[in-house]
């Protein structure tokens, strides 16, 4: 297959009606073969959409490289992929292209030509991923994606681990005997600095071996949501974790973490 160019694949609009999401994209090639079959419409463009979590996968085909693609809100929650292609509407008995000269016949310098099947891939445009529980919603929340939950083992440690819908802080059975008996208001602040606060930097230095979940997502759309409050940080640099987790864990109306924590040990003094 050609190689495609960095811009390739682009997004140009993401909008929502009553009961559909509507994305619009624009494909861009410049193999010469490949647009003279579309021309001769041999060939077309194809989308694949696929959510795991409701099971949903169809196919849409288009004559041309602009590309709207119209999804029942009913069929898909969460995650959502889309995969660009351009395929054969026909057998190709002989199909031959620039392919790599190393290729070539080394008597006759010709190309190599191939037998292909109706539905061939003739080039790959990617992935683009998307999450409409944050998109349109636009209100992620931390208790959406951080839950804390009973040890399936003996184990005696805490642990922290990144699923694909949740970041679990897992607590062994005593531990979370404990916390089930003090979750409460005049105990958040000791959670929130301990179990809430590691839980969320593990997620975020964790993004990109991740960026497919939808804990990923929700973190990265509270980011791009307040710009203001996130200037000058960056998902991308992990020296930048702890200080935009202390941002997503303070609240007007006790302040930071680190506010709340001693707020809580002061009240409970008295």
């Amino acid at each position: 297959m050609p190689d495609l160019e960095d811009d390739a694949l682009q997004l140009v609009s993401i909008d929502e009606t009553s009961d559909t999401y509507v994305y619009n994209f624009a494909l861009k090639q410049n193999n010469d073969q490949i647009t003279q079959y579309i021309t001769e419409k041999r060939a077309k463009y194809v989308c694949e959409v696929d959510c795991v979590r409701t099971f949903y996968k169809d196919t849409f085909s288009y004559e041309t490289s602009d590309i709207k693609v119209e999804i029942k809100k009913a069929n898909v929650t969460g995650h959502v992929d889309f995969y660009f292609y351009i395929v054969t509407k026909f057998g190709l008995p002989a199909y031959t292209n620039r392919f790599n000269d190393d290729y070539r016949d080394p008597d006759t310098g010709a190309m190599p030509s191939f037998k292909l099947d109706t539905g061939a891939v003739l080039a790959a445009f990617g992935k683009y991923s998307d999450d409409v529980n944050t998109r349109f919603n636009n209100k992620p929340d931390l208790k959406s994606f951080i839950q804390v939950v009973k040890r399936q083992d003996t184990e005696k440690n805490v642990d922290i681990t990144l699923t694909n819908d949740t970041i679990n802080i897992e607590l062994p059975v005593d531990m979370f005997t404990d916390f089930v008996a003090f979750n409460q208001d005049q105990y958040r602040g000791i959670f929130y600095t301990s179990l809430i606060f590691n839980a969320l930097v593990k997620g975020i230095l964790n993004l990109e071996k991740k960026e497919d979940s939808t804990w990923a997502d929700s973190i990265k759309a509270m980011v791009e949501a307040s710009p203001d409050k996130y200037k000058g940080l960056s998902l991308d640099e992990p020296t930048d974790a702890v200080d935009i987790a202390t941002i997503m864990l303070s609240n007007i109306a006790y302040g930071s973490p680190y506010d709340l924590l001693f707020k809580c040990i002061n009240e409970l003094q008295v």
